[in-house]
C-alpha cells in the first residue's frame, strides 16, 4: 500500500511540476488545503495508466505540459490551480 501511495505522490507532483504547478506553493498560499493536497495522491492513485504516465513524464525532460493527458485523475484539479 505504501509503495503505490509513494509512486503516486511522486507521479502526482511530477504531474503538477510539468504542468507548472508547484502544489507546496499553492498549499502555502492557501490556495488549496492539505486534505485536497493529500487528495491529489488518493485520485491519482485511481489511475488506469499509471505506466503510460510515467514514459510520458520521462520522456519529457525539462519540458513542460501545455495541459494534463485526458486520463489524469488530477486534470480539471491541475487546471485550475494553474489558472490561479
Amino acid at each position: 500500500m505504501f509503495e503505490k501511495y509513494d509512486r503516486h505522490a511522486e507521479l502526482s507532483g511530477k504531474m503538477a511540476g510539468k504542468l507548472g504547478v508547484d502544489l507546496t506553493e499553492k498549499y502555502l498560499e492557501g490556495k488549496i488545503s492539505a486534505q485536497s493536497l493529500r487528495g491529489t495522491v488518493m485520485q491519482c492513485m485511481r489511475c488506469k495508466k499509471p505506466g503510460t504516465c510515467e514514459k510520458m513524464l520521462a520522456g519529457l525532460e525539462d519540458a513542460e505540459l501545455v495541459k494534463a493527458p485526458d486520463y489524469c485523475e488530477n486534470r480539471v484539479m491541475l487546471e485550475a490551480l494553474r489558472k490561479s
